[in-house]
């Protein structure tokens, strides 16, 4: 399924309830109960939080931030039971995936693999916690499908092992421009196929580029 994680909704498809705390209201490690009451009330979609502030540098800030955000989690169930849950671009770790590297006989494979993995599970509390798994998957390069989609296919990968949903988001900017839209269908493609999921994020709607995407 596609969803629309654009403010507004303006695809028509099924909506995605973003939440962006750190730019609405002022906590520290707890979201205010009104917040949440507020937001819940608005959208009736699954919602998926949006909390960048906690920086993992070692294993104690990955488990503090993993238990924060775990605690967060629970405080919106709280409110709303039966409302689905799930946080984005923490888990599994962004940056560097084995399946990312260009052949599995480079000498650093096997060690950067097996501490990707070590790291991915300081998070265990959080993904328990989850309903589903948020992935950002946006491309730095409009014109590498191949090296994005080894990346890509390897986080979703990983996502699955929590047996949860995963919801990849995707932007059509990139570091050099917009993506181009043959590339861009190329990644919404690959990600129904491996995570039965896709996300369209934006800060605005651009219909004419829409509409050739639909195409």
């Amino acid at each position: 399924m596609i969803f629309d994680a654009i403010p507004g909704n303006p695809t028509g498809l099924p909506p995605l309830n973003v939440w962006y705390p750190q730019n609405d209201v002022a906590f520290t490690d707890a979201l205010p109960i009104s917040y949440i009451q507020s937001k819940l009330a608005a959208s009736s979609a699954p919602v998926c939080l949006d909390i960048e502030k906690y920086v993992v540098t070692d294993q104690a800030s990955a488990l503090y931030a993993s238990h924060t955000l775990a605690n967060i989690v629970r405080s919106v169930r709280a409110v709303e039971p039966g409302r689905r849950v799930g946080v984005y671009g923490v888990w599994p770790i962004n940056g560097w995936s084995p399946m990312s590297v260009q052949a599995s006989s480079d000498p650093s494979y096997l060690s950067m693999s097996k501490a990707w993995c070590q790291q991915c599970g300081w998070f265990d509390e959080l993904i328990a916690a989850v309903d589903f798994i948020c992935l950002s998957l946006y491309t730095d390069k409009s014109g590498d499908v191949y090296a994005w989609s080894r990346f890509a296919y390897a986080m979703i990968a990983k996502a699955q092992e929590a047996k949860k949903d995963v919801f990849p988001f995707l932007w059509r900017y990139c570091t050099d421009g917009v993506t181009q839209v043959s590339y861009f269908n190329q990644m919404i493609a690959l990600c129904k196929q491996y995570a039965g999921n896709a996300v369209i994020w934006d800060t605005t709607f651009n219909a004419a580029w829409w509409s050739t995407v639909q195409t």
